[in-house]
């Protein structure tokens, strides 16, 4: 039992998040848990999940929720100057999208594929690949799995292509100086 000498009754408790701030974290905690689910989910190749994710057809209202994946992710990652100033919980998402977005083309899908490319997720990706945006020690780990995740996403929207409809959105979105890197 504590007694009224003792150091731990003196000490000034911690100070705690701002109820914003435990929102923010509770809420990106929950973005991935969800994140996860899905990219679980598209895991594997499911063809019949990935499909499901953009269209569910059994139901009275369709969400495409690949879409809104690509959407996020434009929006976290709106510009070169959003990626500077990115704070943790947000690269995060960041990755978890990307992962998401990975599995949710592999397979192939096709119909994913150009979704994302036609989408900001190139834009998102050579943002990203840009080097000098990313520094170490800012950025820890979470900047160079950000740019593996972006490689992988950009050649998961080539997988098994035979047509030439998502390296169009390749040569119009991504720089090649980027891949010099």
């Amino acid at each position: 039992p504590l007694s009224s000498r003792h150091p731990a009754v003196y000490a000034r408790p911690p100070k705690l998040p701002s109820s914003a701030s435990t929102a923010s974290i509770d809420a990106c905690g929950s973005l991935l848990g969800v994140l996860e689910f899905l990219r679980l989910m598209t895991e594997g190749h499911n063809l019949d999940a990935q499909t499901m994710l953009r269209e569910q057809r059994f139901n009275t209202k369709s969400v495409n929720l690949v879409q809104e994946a690509v959407d996020l992710l434009g929006t976290l990652v709106s510009s070169e100057s959003a990626l500077r100033v990115m704070r943790t919980e947000s690269m995060r998402a960041t990755c978890a999208l990307l992962k998401f977005l990975v599995e949710a083309v592999q397979g192939p899908c096709a119909e994913n594929q150009v979704l994302v490319a036609e989408g900001a997720a190139l834009d998102v990706c050579r943002c990203i690949l840009d080097g000098s945006k990313l520094k170490e020690d800012k950025y820890g780990h979470w900047g160079q799995t950000m740019k593996c995740d972006a490689v992988k996403l950009i050649a998961g929207t080539l997988e098994s292509r035979v047509d030439f409809i998502v390296h169009d959105y390749l040569i119009e979105k991504l720089q090649p100086r980027i891949f010099q890197q």
